[in-house]
């Protein structure tokens, strides 16, 4: 019996031991070219008497074909809910690796897949240039150096506009998958999937879903590499002599700029936003300076916080009413809230203008009545370059 994961990366479907879900460390420093990947199953190398650890290494090695079926059936049943692809492509073999086991493993297991969900296969969109060594044995840095350049989309095929689900056999660093996605979202394909495959340690049955357009938005605001983040709030900079010492939690913290003046204070933090350029260069920030930073991607409207776990909890420029309550839920006993965000004014002299991204006055001292209130004030105040209507508060958790 194949047990369902309990919680998992969202980008490349590494499992994970229990929830929630959240971005691994590899995905936000190197996001793949894919979208999403899903696992099927998974397996370890470190038992090789298991059941599908044996039918796979007896389909690909053995070159026993009477496993392909079954595989497939698991993939099948496997396959995610939330199907928009048009395309299945398997990974190719070159032609002297075919010669010698007779036949293309991939393109097996994803025969049943198009036949099941009546879609094009395609075996030709890509063709492997050479050989290479097996990559079983080999580290992630090897296997992308083993891999460079073996892949080619044929002059004759376009994947313009096509949604496409690529499949392999085994997923191991994605070094393979990787490369095959990059070529074919550059020959035109609109959105490159990793299909349901029984592999090891990441088993990846993939949807990718298009961005929203509101992450869109903030992707392409934080994607310039040689941006730095921007002066933290001065709200936050004058409270955080006052704040009690321990860990903070940053929420839509974008780029990190009060992450790192948390972090540069003494506090281990926790970031989540849901851009992963601005998590990506929060990181590489926090990397140069050695400061105690942990990101997590995530969408806000959907995360679960963590509870009764951070000393201050922060959130500057982000209004979504619903999150309030897991906001003081996070903090300990004893921990302070720090909420700065656009009051209703600010609609009669800039953005934003919808009621959905301002407050009202008194909102916010009505949503923390149960709180100590340290300090709350409203009106208008410097915010970067320009002036604006703002309520801020800090309040402690009884």
């Amino acid at each position: 019996m194949l047990e369902p994961f309990a919680a998992m990366c969202p980008r490349c479907g590494r499992p994970y031991a229990s929830p929630p879900n959240h971005l691994c460390g590899h995905c936000i420093s190197h996001p793949p070219p894919f979208g999403r990947a899903r696992a099927c199953t998974t397996y370890s190398r470190s038992t090789p008497e298991a059941p599908l650890a044996r039918a796979l290494h007896a389909l690909k090695y053995g070159r026993d074909i009477s496993y392909a079926k079954p595989l497939a059936q698991i993939m099948v049943g496997r396959s995610p809910a939330d199907r928009t692809y048009d395309t299945i492509v398997p990974v190719p073999l070159h032609v002297d690796r075919l010669r010698w086991r007779g036949f293309n493993q991939a393109a097996l297991l994803a025969r049943p897949l198009a036949r099941h969900w009546r879609l094009r296969l395609e075996y030709r969109a890509l063709r492997r240039t050479r050989t290479t060594p097996p990559q079983v044995g080999l580290g992630e840095a090897a296997r992308r150096r083993n891999i460079a350049d073996a892949f080619e989309i044929p002059p004759d095929w376009s994947g313009r506009g096509k949604r496409i689900l690529l499949v392999d056999d085994v997923y191991t660093t994605g070094a393979t998958l990787e490369e095959c996605s990059r070529l074919l979202l550059d020959s035109g394909a609109s959105q490159v999937r990793l299909g349901p495959r029984p592999g090891p340690m990441k088993r990846h049955e993939s949807p990718i879903v298009r961005m929203p357009d509101r992450r869109r938005h903030w992707e392409r605001r934080y994607a310039d590499a040689a941006r730095r983040p921007g002066a933290p709030s001065p709200f936050l900079q004058e409270l955080l002599p006052s704040l009690p010492p321990g860990s903070a939690l940053d929420i839509a913290s974008g780029d990190g700029r009060h992450s790192l003046t948390l972090a540069n204070a003494g506090y281990t933090v926790t970031a989540i936003d849901l851009s992963l350029a601005g998590l990506s260069s929060l990181i590489r920030t926090a990397r140069e300076r050695k400061l105690p930073i942990n990101a997590v991607q995530a969408d806000l409207e959907s995360y679960p916080l963590p509870t009764n776990r951070f000393d201050v909890a922060v959130k500057v420029f982000y209004l979504q009413r619903d999150l309030f309550g897991p906001m003081k839920a996070s903090l300990r006993q004893g921990g302070v809230a720090v909420v700065e965000t656009f009051l209703i004014d600010q609609r009669e002299i800039g953005h934003p203008r919808s009621p959905n991204f301002l407050l009202e006055r008194g909102e916010l001292g009505t949503i923390f009545a149960d709180f100590e209130i340290l300090r709350a004030e409203e009106g208008l105040f410097q915010s970067g370059r320009e002036k604006a209507f703002l309520s801020r508060l800090a309040a402690r958790k009884p």
